[in-house]
Formats: structure tokens, C-alpha cells, sequence
């Protein structure tokens, strides 16, 4: 039997890596090797610091959430949600129903949310 495990977090460029080294067909060592010729400081650094090579691994086998700021698209009032139900594409949920953050599209980068919100004439708000 098979044990399914909590996602980790990591932050966005430790999923970039990932998603490379995915792409590029590595297995886990060979990602977690070409880390340190990636020329990549910054995530080399983080791999090294305290568990955060059993971090990667986990993030690699069982998946990921990322850390850091995302971005939802919002007219002040109402949060937008897509949805992909036969021919209905976006549900807008107001704010002060419990758990509707839970269901919000939250996006990776500022430029992907401010696509949305040019399509709606909404604006981009960063969330935790």
C-alpha cells in the first residue's frame, strides 16, 4: 500500500528547478547532482542549509506548494475563481464567505494574475 504524504513548500525557484530537471528527464540524483554545476547560487544555497536536501526530496516524490507571494485577482469587493464546469469559465466568490480563499485562483507571478485582471478590468493583490 502505497502512503500518501502532506505536500512540502518551497519557494518558486526551488518548483523552477524542479520543473527543469523534470522536463529535462533527470531522476532525483541527477537533479539533486546538477544542482551544484547549475550555476545557480541561489538554489544551491538553499539546498545546501539545514534539511532542505530531504526538503527537495520530497517536494520531487510526493509534490509541492510554493512559498512566498502570490498574486489573486480581485475588483475589491468579489475574488476570482475559474472553473472549468461545461460552459461555465469564471465563479467570482465574495470575500467574507468562510473558506473561499481556500478555492481562489492564486497565481505563481504578478504578470499571470495581471492577464486575468486585464480580461475583467480587475486589479492584482499579493496574498500570503
Amino acid at each position: 500500500m502505497v502512503q500518501a504524504f502532506k505536500k512540502v513548500t518551497i519557494p518558486q525557484f526551488v518548483a523552477d528547478w524542479i520543473e527543469h530537471a523534470k522536463f529535462e528527464d533527470y531522476h532525483l540524483l541527477g537533479a539533486m547532482d546538477a544542482i551544484a554545476i547549475s550555476g545557480r547560487k541561489k538554489l544551491y544555497e538553499w539546498f545546501r542549509e539545514d534539511d532542505n536536501m530531504e526538503l527537495f526530496a520530497r517536494a520531487w516524490l510526493d509534490g509541492y506548494e510554493i512559498h512566498g507571494t502570490r498574486y489573486v485577482v480581485t475588483d475589491g469587493n468579489h475574488l476570482y475563481f475559474k472553473n472549468y464546469q461545461e460552459d461555465v469559465e469564471i465563479v467570482i466568490l465574495v470575500d467574507e464567505q468562510p473558506g473561499t480563499m481556500e478555492y481562489v485562483k492564486k497565481f505563481n507571478t504578478k504578470e499571470e494574475a495581471q492577464e486575468a485582471a486585464d480580461i475583467l478590468g480587475w486589479k492584482v493583490q499579493e496574498v500570503e
